[in-house]
C-alpha cells in the first residue's frame, strides 16, 4: 500500500483509495467483474421480458370483458347460498 499524490489538491491519498479523502477526487471508477456483468445481462433479459409478456396479456384484457373472467353468475351463487335474494 503507497501512498500517492492526488491530481487536484496534491494531497496524499492511500493507493487502495477509490477517491481522494480531501478534496472527494475520484482516482480510480470500480469497474464490475464477470460475473457482475452477466448479472446485469440476465437482469435486463429478464425486465425486457416481463414486459413483453405484460403487454400481450393486457392486450388480451381489450378483446374480452374483464369482469366474466372472474366473476360467478348470479344464478349460480343463488343456487349455492339461497339466503342470497336475486335482483
Amino acid at each position: 500500500m503507497a501512498l500517492l499524490m492526488c491530481t487536484d489538491c496534491q494531497g496524499t491519498v492511500s493507493s487502495n483509495a477509490m477517491t481522494c479523502v480531501h478534496c472527494g477526487n475520484i482516482l480510480r471508477k470500480d469497474v464490475p467483474g464477470f460475473l457482475g456483468s452477466i448479472l446485469r445481462l440476465f437482469y435486463a433479459v429478464f425486465t425486457i421480458g416481463i414486459v413483453i409478456v405484460a403487454i400481450l396479456l393486457l392486450e388480451d384484457v381489450g378483446r374480452y370483458n374483464p369482469g366474466a373472467v372472474f366473476m360467478v353468475p348470479l344464478k349460480r351463487v343463488a343456487s349455492i347460498r339461497p339466503h342470497i335474494l336475486l335482483p
